[in-house]
């Protein structure tokens, strides 16, 4: 925990905990919680056990964190599994340290995802509510984003890397920029943003949802939140929860959250079965879904570049990038994903 230990020191831990009680309680522990853009502490105290979040400063405008813990609200008001930030004794939702941002949560005990089909079938029906949800929040400030893993952004971003490329690997990065260039062509922007749309999560990976019992039991980091199609949340659902990966997922690991992965047919079912219980898809979402899909796996580890050091990103880029994309294809070619 070397790391932390430099960023969240009992000393500011105190000092965080001041804006929050009068008689600050005693720190008893300090330990890393993941993250790859926000930097997370569990404080023990005696006053109990507590989530510390300090925001990446991309997302730390003060609309953003009023935006996110009004939705949060909304969410735990209408009886999902969401906990909202704690007030400071001020009655404000962050703490301003020196220009970092801090956020105060209740700690949530729980289990990671086991690929388990009764958990399945929680995130499937989850993510149905929370959309449903969505649809009827009217927020208090403006949060507006623009395309989720946008093809030509991430185009942009591979020509760039592509100068550093030797022949072999110039050549696989070309192969995922015409996957791109066909992706915008079949999805333009006109039609992403008339496809049906909600409040999603933008995040929907194992590492931000806890279990009991096999069910949900918690679900966390709204960072990603904003107005976008919903099968944008669809698709994280069946590449991260119904599929198979060789290490479990480690939040503080770019290269875990972004490791290929194996698509589950039976969890694929059981997964978009559940939730269109609750919300049935559109011809339109069904035919797109694997275009979706296509889109977020390349963005996952183009966007990823960012937190890789510079001799290795190429390497992250292109290390089994094509074997997802070759599930999707033959997931979409067989007519399996239209026929659910």
């Amino acid at each position: 925990m070397k790391k932390g230990e430099k960023i969240f020191t009992v000393e500011l831990g105190k000092e965080i905990l001041s804006h929050y009680w009068k008689k600050v309680p005693e720190i008893l522990k300090l330990e890393k919680a993941g993250g790859t853009a926000n930097c997370n502490i569990i404080i023990t105290t005696d006053k109990g056990k507590f989530f510390l979040k300090r925001r990446s400063p991309r997302y730390s405008s003060q609309e953003r964190v009023i935006f996110e813990s009004s939705f949060q609200d909304y969410l735990y008001r209408n009886k999902l599994p969401v906990f909202p930030p704690c007030f400071t004794r001020d009655k404000k939702r962050c703490v301003n340290k020196n220009g970092q941002i801090y956020q105060l949560y209740p700690f949530v005990p729980g289990q990671r995802y086991q690929s388990l089909p009764e958990e399945v079938e929680s995130v499937a029906r989850h993510l149905a509510l929370f959309h449903q949800l969505g649809r009827c929040f009217s927020p208090p400030v403006p949060k507006i984003l623009p395309r989720y893993d946008d093809p030509a952004v991430a185009a942009a971003i591979l020509q760039k890397i592509k100068n550093a490329a030797n022949n072999r690997q110039k050549q696989r990065i070309e192969k995922l920029e015409r996957k791109l260039e066909e992706i915008l062509r079949v999805l333009p922007d006109f039609h992403y943003w008339k496809l049906p749309g909600t409040f999603i999560h933008g995040d929907w990976h194992p590492v931000n949802l806890l279990f009991r019992k096999n069910c949900v039991c918690g679900i966390f980091d709204f960072d990603w939140v904003s107005w976008q199609p919903r099968i944008r949340d669809l698709t994280d659902g069946l590449l991260f929860f119904c599929s198979r990966v060789k290490k479990r997922y480690r939040s503080f690991s770019i290269f875990s959250l972004t490791q290929p992965m194996t698509l589950d047919a039976k969890q694929v079912t059981l997964f978009l079965e559940t939730y269109q219980k609750i919300l049935p898809l559109t011809v339109a979402e069904c035919k797109l879904l694997p275009v979706f899909m296509e889109a977020r796996w390349i963005f996952c580890r183009v966007d990823g570049l960012r937190k890789v050091a510079e001799n290795k990103q190429i390497d992250f880029l292109l290390d089994r990038v094509f074997l997802p994309l070759r599930e999707i294809r033959k997931m979409s070619s067989s007519g399996f994903l239209q026929k659910i």
